[in-house]
């Protein structure tokens, strides 16, 4: 059978996997995106590889996954899109020092947990010796990502119920994570142009070229996105080539196509994309994100629990949770935020989800991360998004808010 004839059938498999796992979770009180993740881990080898290995070997073996690849990359190009759109750039400068110490401290202290616990990841399961120092800061990025769509989705799902966050702890939380991504997507993005660079002299012309293309997208796109007039049908136009065209080029550039469809997204007038392109480009994740899923479940190894994955998993689990809630608690405590609201803003804050996942497989696909330290993290970013909302809501009836 020839891929494109199996791609129908993959993705329907995948799809009614997905949609059921997040219908579930919904009537969980979770995201539905936490269901519909699981969805697509189920889908591996952690349990249909088990249940049905020849549907697996049929259906997701890996020769044969070149269609879901390229509805993979659709379904990221468009989410990270509306990502970067959703960054309100001017609502941080109205109370940047207090959003820059609260993200600082998400950021720094997961960040310093998560290299202090990399020599011990990388004895228990080793990578490439030539990429130990990327692995060691990939990690550190890694522990310190905060989704900011999964976030928002949670506060407005919170509200919708009767359980609304105060609004000044949601609103910070918001844009620091907001803050949070962008720096992440910066770093990481500056990464891999070092990964993919040879000598000293090509890794500083890529990261040149990133910088430069990064500027002429800040400081030449945006502001003539934002004073030109267009007919709506160029509107729609502009708003699909360029997160196309972004993310061509810094894939051309050797960093991930992630960063150019999120620095498309930050370039873009919020008042432009909101509406029907807006619903369009969520209608386009919607279908091809469980392709991402899917990949993302295929590519973890369960038998890494039966070799004792299970102690690197709680260690991995306490310097995730207690860098971010902490780090982010402090953080906001040091700019006068009462404890109890700077310990909510620390448990929003260590929201990972899809964010996190997309990191992840970039690692993967780059060779940093091997396939047990994959299992390991995508793990955690799952179990803490997951624990969001029900610490949230232990905390409150310890009316410790």
């Amino acid at each position: 059978m020839t891929i494109l004839r199996l791609l129908p059938l993959q993705l329907a498999v995948v799809m009614v996997a997905t949609w059921f796992c997040g219908w579930v979770a919904q009537r969980l009180r979770q995201p539905r995106v936490i269901g519909e993740i699981a969805g697509g881990i189920l889908l591996g080898p952690v349990a249909l590889g088990r249940l049905l290995p020849a549907m697996t070997t049929i259906l997701f073996r890996p020769d044969r996954l070149q269609g879901m690849e390229y509805v993979s990359n659709v379904g990221l190009v468009a989410f990270l899109f509306l990502v970067g759109s959703e960054l309100e750039l001017r609502e941080l400068a109205r109370d940047v020092r207090r959003v820059a110490a609260t993200t600082a401290g998400s950021m720094l202290l997961p960040f310093a947990l998560g290299a202090l616990i990399s020599p011990l990841l990388l004895r228990h399961y080793g990578v490439e010796p030539a990429k130990t120092g990327v692995f060691v800061i990939f990690l550190a990025v890694a522990m310190s990502i905060t989704a900011l769509p999964v976030l928002a989705r949670i506060l407005s799902d919170r509200e919708a119920m009767g359980r609304p966050v105060d609004a000044e702890v949601a609103q910070q939380s918001l844009l620091s994570a907001a803050m949070n991504d962008a720096l992440a997507w910066c770093v990481l993005a500056a990464l891999l142009a070092v990964l993919h660079g040879g000598g000293a002299a090509e890794i500083m012309v890529r990261l040149g070229l990133l910088l430069a293309f990064t500027l002429l997208m800040t400081e030449v796109v945006r502001p003539q996105l934002r004073r030109v007039s267009l007919p709506d049908g160029l509107w729609w136009v502009v708003l699909i080539v360029l997160p196309a065209a972004s993310a061509w080029v810094t894939n051309a550039l050797g960093i991930h196509l992630f960063f150019g469809a999120f620095l498309a997204g930050m370039c873009v007038p919020r008042e432009r994309v909101q509406g029907k392109v807006e619903h369009l480009f969520r209608g386009v994740s919607a279908w091809t994100l469980p392709a991402f899923f899917a990949l993302t479940g295929l590519r973890m190894r369960p038998e890494l629990f039966h070799a004792g994955g299970w102690g690197d998993l709680l260690l991995v689990l306490a310097a995730a949770v207690t860098g971010k809630v902490a780090g982010a608690m402090l953080g906001a405590r040091a700019m006068g935020t009462a404890w109890p609201a700077a310990l909510r803003i620390g448990v929003l804050l260590n929201t990972r989800g899809l964010v996190e996942l997309i990191v992840l497989n970039a690692g993967y696909r780059e060779g940093i991360l091997n396939a047990p330290v994959f299992t390991l993290l995508v793990c955690m970013a799952v179990i803490t998004t997951a624990m969001t909302g029900p610490l949230l809501d232990l905390t409150t009836r310890r009316n410790v808010m």
